[in-house]
């Protein structure tokens, strides 16, 4: 046997014994890469588990929060309701109510008599003495009322009484510091302020302030109907 196939068996035995070699350093390596995922796969289930724990933690806070909101709900509602209860109790009869920011005043069509309560003091309502309404109304937080005679308009604060205008009229309506009043089957307009008067519509037999508190309805004596800006 010749040296060159001599040297080639050893190089073939070299590589077969690198090439187990490397068999058992791949399987090694496959333990690792198991192994690790293993351990990735716990990693994973236990950052799950404790976000799981962190989002009920933070559910019972919420729910714990919204259990006080509705305590605190129920709680105003049942103030409320002892509150309306009270009212409802003094306002017995039937009829229209206004306020301002210091009184309520409420109008008993039946007997034209207005009672009134200050506002925040639990009392008694109170009928004004010596004054007897037609019609109540407001504008920007302030009552006026026209008393049953329809000849004086009066502004309220609380039982006091303040004449704004005498004139005959069977109706009124007052938006930016004007009476829109109607008289004898015609509308006029008075300025509070500086008191001039003037007739804007003829042969009208009723007046009516629209919802959107800016316009005036007028429905003439033949019943046709015409509306403005006021």
């Amino acid at each position: 046997m010749d040296s060159e196939f001599l040297e080639l068996i050893k190089t073939f035995e070299k590589t077969v014994s690198r090439l187990e070699k490397l068999d058992l350093t791949l399987l090694s390596f496959k333990d690792i890469i198991e192994n690790l995922r293993g351990n990735l796969d716990e990693l994973v289930e236990m950052v799950q588990l404790e976000k799981i724990v962190e989002l009920s933690e933070q559910s019972i806070t919420k729910l714990k929060r919204f259990e006080q909101q509705l305590n605190d709900a129920e709680a105003a509602a049942h103030r409320f309701a002892n509150q309306v209860d009270y009212f409802s109790n003094d306002v017995k009869d039937e009829g229209t109510a206004l306020a301002d920011d210091q009184y309520l005043y409420q109008l008993n069509e039946q007997t034209q008599e207005i009672a009134i309560i200050a506002k925040n003091q639990r009392s008694k309502m109170r009928v004004i003495e010596g004054l007897k309404v037609k019609k109540i109304g407001s504008y920007q937080q302030t009552t006026f009322v026209l008393n049953a005679e329809g000849t004086v308009l009066y502004h309220l604060s609380g039982e006091n009484k303040v004449v704004l205008l005498e004139e005959q009229m069977e109706d009124f309506v007052i938006y930016n510091y004007k009476l829109y009043g109607l008289a004898d089957g015609h509308v006029f307009q008075y300025h509070l302020l500086t008191h001039e008067k003037r007739i804007i519509f003829e042969n009208i037999a009723n007046i009516q302030l629209l919802p959107d508190g800016k316009h005036l309805l007028c429905e003439t004596i033949n019943q046709e109907f015409t509306f403005f800006e006021l």
